[in-house]
């Protein structure tokens, strides 16, 4: 029902963000130009590999918050349309 769709859409957005969340951080490292890969590897080196996931719980909060509107969403309209599951 409604509750798994809402359940399987939030884990889904938890475990998208969370593989993304280390392209993500080298990616914002590189776009400010402060040392490049210099600076991601002085990052990893200073903190661990934890520092490649700083700012996961806001991203897998808005990532999470997203999937669950819009999974059950198009789950739905796929239901109404009568288009199959793939």
């Amino acid at each position: 029902g409604a509750a798994l769709h809402a359940a399987c859409a939030l884990a889904s957005g938890v475990v998208a963000q969370t593989v993304v969340m280390p392209f993500d951080v080298v990616k914002s490292h590189l776009m400010q130009g402060r040392g490049g890969w210099r600076a991601v590897r002085a990052g990893v080196r200073a903190h661990g590999p934890g520092w490649l996931f700083r700012g996961i719980l806001p991203a897998c909060a808005g990532q999470g918050l997203i999937m669950v509107l819009q999974m059950p969403l198009i789950e739905e309209l796929r239901r109404l349309l009568g288009v199959a599951a793939i």
